[in-house]
């Protein structure tokens, strides 16, 4: 929950990835944006396209919507498996945020390069 002076924000809530691997999560009261956090179960590594990385053990980004795209993203690559992805509420003025919220996944189907 959000306080007026200095609290914090609720973590996200209704974590979900659809068949068509879309992330979404329900909006927080009085956040201006969001960390998403983005790994695998089995500590296996993930691509990172922005960094031009061939692997990452967590893949980490801000959001200002409540709806990610995940299949063809230009900014990482998922392949079929288990994902643990954490979410978090910011707010302005920085460091106040939420806990995270967390959500085992499967995508529906692998991506594509």
């Amino acid at each position: 929950m959000f306080a007026a002076c200095g609290g914090t924000l609720a973590a996200p809530a209704d974590v979900s990835v659809d068949l068509e691997n879309t992330l979404t999560w329900s909006a927080v009261t009085n956040a201006s944006a969001y960390t998403v956090e983005i790994s695998t179960l089995d500590g296996s590594k993930l691509i990172d396209l922005v960094k031009e990385e061939t692997s990452v053990n967590t893949y980490s980004f801000d959001s200002r919507r409540t709806t990610v795209e995940l299949s063809n993203s230009n900014r990482f690559t998922l392949n079929e498996g288990d994902y643990i992805i954490k979410i978090k509420a910011q707010a302005i003025p920085i460091g106040r945020s939420s806990i995270l919220s967390t959500k085992n996944t499967k995508p529906a189907v692998s991506t594509c390069l």
